[in-house]
């Protein structure tokens, strides 16, 4: 009708979906082996999806004892919603030898996501290892010999230290018949930095 004014209201039925934040840890490796005394690096991911913001914080438990953890990034700053961080494992010599499992966590925006691995601490055993360059030598006898160097033999002994063995070696031979005689160029032998000498 003219002159009159009319409202009318519609109500249209919306679905409103809420995605909450949330974070993803994965790490390069999920099985970790160290030796004690040295150091061993595994890169850890960090994923959000789109609703995540802000920084994320990085932690580690279930170490053995003796084992520090660092982080090349702490907090993590996400970048198109991912970044990465190298954690650093460090065993003490005292550390605790034996297979653990550790949980690498990432905390930001109230929301966590964990990953467990595989932790070895290895024993840092000193070994030895005496390899010769051959497994048989041959003299003869002064008398039946046609030249003099035919009653010598020389070789090579390769010495080498392995785990926490380290300095010097004294080497020596036994079983030896009658009137042969043996001598060393070098008695005791310095391992190098290697850990390795003759």
């Amino acid at each position: 009708n003219s002159g009159k004014l009319y409202a009318a209201n519609l109500n249209v039925p919306m679905m409103v979906t809420l995605t909450p934040p949330t974070l993803t840890a994965t790490t390069a490796s999920t099985s970790l082996a160290v030796v004690q005394g040295n150091v061993i690096f595994d890169a850890v991911s960090i994923t959000g999806n789109g609703t995540y913001s802000g920084l994320v914080t990085l932690s580690v438990s279930g170490l053995p004892s003796g084992v520090t953890a660092a982080w090349s990034s702490n907090p993590l700053t996400l970048t198109s919603a991912s970044g990465t961080s190298t954690l650093t494992l460090t065993a003490a010599t005292t550390a605790t030898a034996g297979v653990n499992t550790i949980t690498v966590t990432a905390t930001g925006d109230g929301v966590t996501a964990s990953q467990k691995l595989t932790l070895t601490v290895v024993a840092n055993t000193p070994t030895l290892t005496i390899t010769p360059a051959a497994t048989s030598m041959t003299v003869i006898n002064p008398i039946e010999a046609t030249s003099t160097t035919q009653s010598v033999a020389s070789q090579v002994i390769s010495l080498t230290g392995g785990g926490s063995f380290h300095g010097t070696v004294a080497v020596s031979v036994s079983g030896l018949p009658p009137y042969l005689t043996a001598a060393w160029s070098s008695n005791p032998v310095t391992l190098n930095s290697s850990n390795s000498g003759t």
